[in-house]
């Protein structure tokens, strides 16, 4: 028998796990009828499923219980021949190699997905056409395919998530302990292992924000608004956002209102993940207007040199700003 297509595999692990719907049982049923090997692939992927292993079977007479099924299903009435010793063996081999292979694909269909990031940001699709923005040095880990009433993923890092409605099942974020209610549809998350707080900030519709153990206890937080939780303390404060850039990560755009220059080099290191340091706190002190859309950091530091009298050198992986500060 070929290689079974992944689509009829994902087919029969809905079908014994109680998933499938109508559609794909009549899907399902016309290739267990098309040949006599495709029914027995089924068969013992359905002994498989139910934890039964291929040495326990008695072959020949779960083979019989098996064509008799079918027979009754299809209105016929065929004819059980007696397997010779040699058959029943190559029957249980071939149930071996099934249960081996399918015993794999089950594996991995149930296995979640772990997308992870590295220097740069990342885009991505989920199973249920939800997009996810990716920050770099983050992990998203998502089923391959929501079965549940909810889908949830689990995020270590940042995301904005863009969610398609679906008003039968809820969509949720796992991050560090906090619990994150997409109430609909778009929302930035900033999780990172080695921060004190998980903040939430919200662009459009309403998102409820609340410790893992205790979804009860919630935050609703409406556009323009930045929920924060803090771990261990298991504390939620709810304030509005006033960092205009909190999406420069992934839009490439800073705007600065007459900024301090220290506020100015955490935005660039966060976006560029860089790790730019000021030598003086008089430098620190300097205010700057300006915006950058999509600039490289060599334009973002020649405009800043430029404008504020600093000198810039690389120091290995470091950048250092030095000059007099401003009066």
């Amino acid at each position: 028998m070929k290689k079974v297509d992944e689509h009829i595999e994902n087919l029969i692990v809905l079908y014994y796990s109680g998933e499938a719907d109508e559609q794909e049982k009549q899907e399902l049923l016309a290739w267990v009828e098309e040949d006599a090997a495709h029914r027995q692939y089924f068969y013992d992927a359905g002994k498989l499923w139910r934890g039964t292993a291929p040495h326990d079977i008695d072959t020949e007479a779960e083979w019989h219980a098996f064509r008799e099924r079918i027979t009754r299903s299809e209105g016929q009435r065929l004819r059980v021949l007696r397997k010779r010793r040699m058959t029943v063996r190559l029957a249980a081999a071939a149930a071996v190699l099934v249960a081996v292979i399918f015993g794999a694909t089950i594996l991995s269909l149930m296995r979640p997905v772990t997308f992870a990031t590295a220097g740069i940001p990342a885009e991505m699709v989920l199973p249920d056409s939800s997009r996810v923005y990716l920050n770099a040095g983050s992990v998203l880990k998502y089923p391959r395919r929501f079965r549940e009433k909810v889908r949830r993923v689990a995020l270590s890092g940042e995301a904005f998530f863009e969610v398609t409605h679906d008003a039968s099942r809820s969509f949720e974020v796992e991050a560090a302990g906090a619990l994150i209610r997409d109430l609909g549809t778009s929302f930035n998350v900033m999780a990172y292992d080695t921060a004190s707080t998980v903040e939430v900030v919200v662009a459009t519709g309403r998102v409820a924000l609340s410790p893992r153990r205790e979804p009860a206890r919630s935050l609703i937080l409406d556009p323009g608004m930045k929920g924060v939780y803090i771990p261990g303390k298991e504390k939620l404060v709810r304030e509005e956002n006033r960092d205009v850039n909190y999406l420069a990560w992934k839009t490439r755009r800073m705007v600065f209102d007459n900024e301090l220059l220290t506020v100015i080099v955490q935005t660039l290191n966060k976006v560029y993940h860089t790790d730019i340091r000021i030598e003086s706190r008089d430098l620190g002190s300097c205010r700057v207007t300006a915006t950058f859309d999509r600039l490289p950091l060599e334009a973002v530091l020649h405009i800043l040199s430029s404008t504020l009298g600093v000198e810039v050198r690389k120091e290995g992986e470091k950048i250092i700003l030095t000059g007099e500060g401003c009066q």
